[in-house]
């Protein structure tokens, strides 16, 4: 505020009038905005403002009036400088002239994997820190998507591509999209560098959730690997994030593996306890990859060991989930029944669903299924031999949900031929459990 231009923060600035009584101050919210995020100014004064006489300019060659509070959006990174001119109500009205400055950064980024995908092979895209979860997703040779904050995508010839990924589905005015540029190359067989396209966790029945009784010395988790080229795993498990047992395995030439926690080769025994189960309540099982490096989130899988030595069913409270969006491919349908189940390290909400593939479909030798929670990776599992007119039932947790609504996105992919087709996305909003 200034009879005299005065020096600001860059957050908020505070004038003080020469009595000492009257001042103002322009606040915003959030204070290190992303492009395309809203902002919100804010003019407060501890003195009558006649509000029309308010002009406000925002450094990029915009302008609003005659607003205590305005919203506004910035479409690039960088630093700008607010004003606004107003003045005093009253019969001699004053001019006042406050400013400060914002800076604006861009976190939002694409990921993929694999990091050098091939001709033919499936690549994962994720959106990282994105403002929603609607994106809109432009594979840069002619093919595109509207889903969620992950795409599964194949390319049928080398060459570099120029992925292209909207917020809200790009349906705000003036935003630009957030791009990655790949290079795709053709397979070179067993000489091609070893790297992991795809890994998900298990349980022998094929969930990602079981209960088992106290003390049951058999409890084993599977991974089940895609990858190319030849090299060395290596990883370790891991239970409740400490590490469990480690597993190194050779791997020749081919496109898929399974591994499993008791560590020993496959089809053969190892002579060594499963998975801890002298503690009741609820664990989490994962992975940590310490070779080759991988550049995607490994999902966590979820046992309970009941306080019996006899296993024991858990009641299930009921969640509301209400479907906003649905779409896919003719005779493919997915159905959920959510449950919440409380323990006293925490609150589960089961996703139990089937995958209902019509009986005019053609047979499906892999689905890959992925279940994002708002932004965030939770699961994704492959579906192998999918035939006309099954049923087949998957589920996977969430640990702790907040008391918020969430959306919840189911994305299935036949990832049989060359190309890796849609069969099915639904979006849904997962009621917040009752405390």
């Amino acid at each position: 505020m200034r009879h005299g231009l005065r020096s600001f923060g860059p957050a908020a600035l505070l004038v003080l009038a020469l009595g000492g009584t009257a001042s103002a101050a322009i606040t915003y919210i959030p204070t290190l905005p992303n492009v395309d995020q809203n902002v919100a100014f804010t003019l407060v004064v501890t003195f009558p403002v006649n509000q029309p006489s308010i002009q406000w300019s925002f450094g990029d060659g915009t302008h609003e009036a005659q607003k205590m509070t305005v919203n506004k959006t910035y479409l690039a990174s960088g630093t700008y400088q607010v004003n606004v001119d107003y003045e005093s109500l009253g019969t001699f009205p004053t001019h006042y002239h406050d400013t400060t400055s914002i800076t604006v950064v861009e976190k939002r980024s694409i990921a993929c994997s694999p990091a050098s995908p091939l001709v033919g092979r499936p690549v994962v895209f994720q959106a990282n820190n994105f403002l929603s979860s609607n994106i809109r997703w432009e594979f840069g040779d002619g093919q595109s998507l509207t889903g969620g904050p992950s795409a599964v995508h194949t390319y049928q010839a080398g060459g570099t591509y120029l992925v292209r990924a909207w917020d809200w589905e790009g349906t705000h005015p003036g935003q630009q999209p957030i791009t990655l540029s790949l290079k795709v190359t053709e397979s070179l067989g067993p000489r091609a560098a070893f790297q992991i396209f795809f890994l998900q966790l298990r349980f022998k029945d094929g969930k990602s959730y079981t209960v088992v009784k106290r003390d049951d010395l058999k409890l084993v988790a599977f991974a089940d690997i895609k990858y190319e080229g030849t090299g060395t795993f290596r990883a370790r498990w891991l239970v409740d994030g400490q590490p469990f047992r480690v597993s190194t395995r050779a791997m020749p030439f081919a496109q898929d593996a399974t591994l499993d926690s008791s560590g020993a080769p496959p089809g053969q025994p190892s002579g060594l306890p499963g998975l801890p189960t002298n503690l009741p309540g609820p664990h989490d099982v994962s992975l940590e990859i310490l070779e080759p490096v991988v550049g995607f989130a490994i999902p966590v899988i979820r046992y309970f060991v009941t306080a019996e030595t006899e296993e024991a069913g858990q009641d299930l409270a009921g969640v509301r989930l209400d479907i906003d969006s649905v779409r896919g491919a003719p005779g493919v349908d997915c159905r959920f029944e959510p449950g919440l189940l409380q323990t006293p390290a925490g609150r589960y909400i089961l996703l139990n669903g089937r995958l209902t593939y019509g009986p005019q479909r053609p047979p499906v030798k892999l689905v890959l299924l992925r279940i994002h929670l708002e932004t965030e990776l939770i699961d994704q599992q492959f579906l192998k031999d999918l035939r006309p007119g099954e049923d087949r039932a998957f589920g996977t947790s969430i640990l702790n949900a907040t008391a918020e609504n969430k959306w919840v996105y189911i994305t299935a992919y036949n990832l049989d031929g060359a190309k890796a087709e849609l069969l099915f996305f639904q979006k849904m909003k997962l009621g917040a459990p009752a405390r």
